[in-house]
């Protein structure tokens, strides 16, 4: 799964990207649909991840704020980076918390970017999967609405030629009577 192209720029740029993994559709029970969940694992584990990411890092947030009095002014700061001068008062809590917010950021990203419905993302194949496998259902779905349509019209036409054949057969009766 790694792409030694994109493991270098990773290292160089900073910016990297794994190699894609192959699906073979024609495995899959139901099509379209289980193509379409496979497409949206990724986004949903790194939206996993990222919550779980954000949940560690407030938790050692409210740990620093409860347990060492500092004030949440000064905690602040490491939980968004706004300030470039952090204070170096507070080494490994606040690098466990700059870390594990980091970590939180970076995979909410990968989930909002993978999700994107460009060709070759996750969020594309998931909507074409989606599309797909609901214009099949109304495909399936139309062929039998239109066979229940056609044999209900069918029924309708019977009854209506047993009703007529009744009306003929009482006016033969009658005008027999009366001759």
């Amino acid at each position: 799964h790694i792409s030694w192209i994109g493991f270098l720029a990773f290292l160089i740029l900073g910016l990297g990207w794994p190699k894609p993994m192959q699906v073979n559709p024609h495995r899959f029970k139901r099509g379209y649909l289980d193509l379409g969940v496979v497409a949206l694992a990724g986004p949903l584990a790194s939206l996993t991840f990222g919550l779980a990411g954000l949940l560690i890092t407030l938790g050692f947030a409210a740990a620093l704020v409860s347990f060492s009095g500092v004030s949440t002014e000064k905690v602040l700061p490491y939980l968004f980076r706004l300030d470039p001068d952090l204070p170096q008062s507070l080494n490994v809590q606040a690098l466990s918390i700059a870390f594990t917010g980091y970590l939180a950021t970076t995979s909410l990203w990968l989930t909002f970017i993978s999700l994107l419905p460009l060709p070759g993302m996750d969020g594309f194949a998931a909507i074409y999967c989606a599309v797909l496998y609901f214009r099949e259902r109304r495909k399936k779905n139309g062929s039998s609405a239109a066979s229940e349509f056609t044999s209900a019209l069918t029924k309708q036409h019977q009854q209506r030629n047993k009703i007529a054949e009744i009306h003929f057969k009482a006016g033969a009766q009658f005008h027999e009577a009366a001759q």
